[in-house]
């Protein structure tokens, strides 16, 4: 009794009522004031995910031209809304060269637009270009979520869609700053953890003879440690994919194989020592 004497301001009624009325107020309005607290933050981020969507964009367009028209700059902004659907059904029967067909149209559409915006370019700047469009429309689309459900939260007041969404905003940040960073390195042209695998061929190629196997796919043939082995990267020092699945499918029908060894870049893992080593078995290369 004495703990609730206390509680409650002794025994006098004036002060029961007060630390009532205050209890009262406290619960019907903290949800809205942690509510106000956090949607503040989220548009802060949303703020923050614009910008670097529109820094992006700004790098892609300097890439262009130093003084893009506004037609120009008008294409730049549609196309990076760009955007590819996945093939429907549960059935995985052909589903990989279902995806091969929609990716090569996907290369296609980039191939085409950036020669519409950059006719003289060289062939390498419209390269890279491509590559900084892709990262460009990553980063659009983080800012475009992130902004929906900012919205959602503003129209319905959910709570609990407003915590869920603030307890990712580390991680969709960290994200969306590593997006924007490799969006301005590959505009440019400079190196990225994925030149490793090219890297480490071109090393092993050496002085061989290399022709032109497919599209933006370079092809060498080399006896290295007494055996006979065949090389495949894209062509550099742009940013290329090639399609390196139907080269080897090809040298597959030819000639007959002991191995096929892949040399690429994953992500790393917070750690893990940048430039280890892993082995494994399957290959992350569309066709192969």
């Amino acid at each position: 009794m004495a703990f609730l004497a206390q509680l409650w301001g002794g025994g006098d009624p004036f002060s029961f009522v007060l630390s009532m009325f205050f209890l009262v107020v406290f619960f019907m309005f903290y949800p809205r004031l942690m509510l106000t607290q956090i949607m503040w933050k989220l548009e802060r981020t949303v703020r923050e995910l614009e910008e670097l969507s529109a820094d992006a964009k700004d790098t892609i367009l300097r890439e262009i031209s130093e003084k893009p028209d506004k037609k120009v700059q008008a294409s730049v902004t549609r196309f990076l809304d760009f955007f590819m659907i996945s093939p429907v059904g549960l059935d995985p029967y052909g589903i990989v060269r279902k995806f091969e067909h929609l990716i090569q149209g996907q290369r296609d559409r980039f191939h085409y637009f950036v020669k519409q915006v950059a006719p003289h370019a060289s062939a390498d700047g419209q390269a890279n270009l491509e590559m900084g469009l892709a990262g460009g429309i990553s980063l659009n689309e983080i800012m475009k979520i992130v902004r929906h459900y900012v919205e959602i939260v503003k129209q319905t007041k959910s709570f609990q869609i407003a915590m869920i969404l603030q307890m990712q905003l580390p991680l969709i940040e960290r994200v969306a700053k590593a997006v924007h960073k490799g969006t301005k390195t590959l505009v440019k042209g400079q190196p990225i953890g994925d030149a490793a695998g090219p890297y480490m061929v071109a090393r092993l190629i050496g002085d061989a003879k290399v022709r032109e196997a497919e599209e933006d796919i370079m092809l060498a043939r080399k006896d290295l440690l007494g055996r006979d082995i065949f090389l495949l990267k894209a062509r550099g020092p742009a940013g290329r994919l090639g399609r390196p699945g139907l080269v080897v499918d090809k040298l597959a029908k030819q000639h007959k194989f002991a191995k096929i060894i892949s040399i690429d870049a994953a992500a790393k893992l917070e750690g893990e020592r940048t430039g280890s080593v892993a082995e494994g078995v399957g290959v992350a290369m569309g066709g192969v």
